[in-house]
């Protein structure tokens, strides 16, 4: 999921979203994709842009460890 910020009021009637400009709204990048396209297509602008992701982003944290055998 990730967070985006509408840039006006606009309703997805398929769906029944209502969106309010300044509001932010966590969805999936698909979602809010999905949306832009449409927007695009019929309106030549995004009405979804994003704020921040927070889709978990996979890190590798490395660490050595001496180990010292003792006889």
């Amino acid at each position: 999921m990730a967070k985006y910020k509408a840039t006006c009021n606009f309703l997805i009637e398929s769906t029944d979203q209502n969106f309010d400009e300044g509001k932010v709204y966590e969805l999936t990048t698909a979602e809010a994709e999905e949306i832009n396209r449409k927007t695009s297509l019929a309106f030549g602008e995004e009405w979804l842009e994003l704020v921040s992701d927070s889709e978990p982003v996979a890190q590798e944290v490395a660490s050595e460890q001496e180990v010292s055998w003792h006889t």
